[in-house]
């Protein structure tokens, strides 16, 4: 039962992980410049790039495919999922931005509620990702969970991390 889920860890966390620190990474290098515009400055503000979501999606796919490298998982099959849930994590995190924005909320800015806003930006994706996960794996609903608690855990871990490094200026 728990080598089940150990796939599902190396087909969703840890191609997210890397994905993620990879994009800010280079977001930090200015790579791609052209492709930093914001999607909508109304809706989003700044922070939420095309290059977000191309390099999310292609990172995502590209881990996915490398762990499948070293796995009984077929390479092909996670390189889309690893593109789909790369795609579904960028797009989980507008509508936390959109309400930030309506809330006068400035890009990468913190409310006065800063600690229900760190839960709350540490879960929006995986609000999206793990009902999405779950259509496209063979994951059961306990380790459904398992992984969205787990997922949640490592993200703020590693979000401190990445802060104490000063690679992100906020939680």
């Amino acid at each position: 039962m728990l080598d089940g889920f150990f796939v599902h860890i190396q087909s969703f966390v840890i191609p997210l992980l890397f994905a993620n620190l990879l994009h800010m990474v280079c977001i930090k290098l200015n790579v791609l410049p052209i492709l930093a515009r914001p999607i909508s400055m109304r809706w989003f503000g700044y922070g939420k790039t095309f290059r977000g979501f191309i390099l999310l999606t292609i990172f995502t796919g590209f881990f996915a495919w490398g762990v499948a490298q070293f796995n009984a998982s077929s390479p092909s099959d996670q390189l889309v999922i690893g593109m789909i849930l790369g795609f579904v994590y960028a797009l989980g995190e507008l509508p936390n931005s959109y309400i930030k924005r309506r809330l006068e909320i400035g890009s990468g800015k913190q409310g006065t509620r800063k600690y229900l806003q760190l839960v709350i930006d540490k879960l929006d994706s995986l609000i999206f990702l793990i009902p999405v996960y779950y259509v496209i794996s063979s994951i059961s609903m306990v380790h459904s969970i398992i992984l969205f608690i787990g997922s949640f855990v490592l993200h703020v871990f590693v979000s401190y991390l990445v802060w104490k490094l000063g690679l992100k200026k906020n939680l």
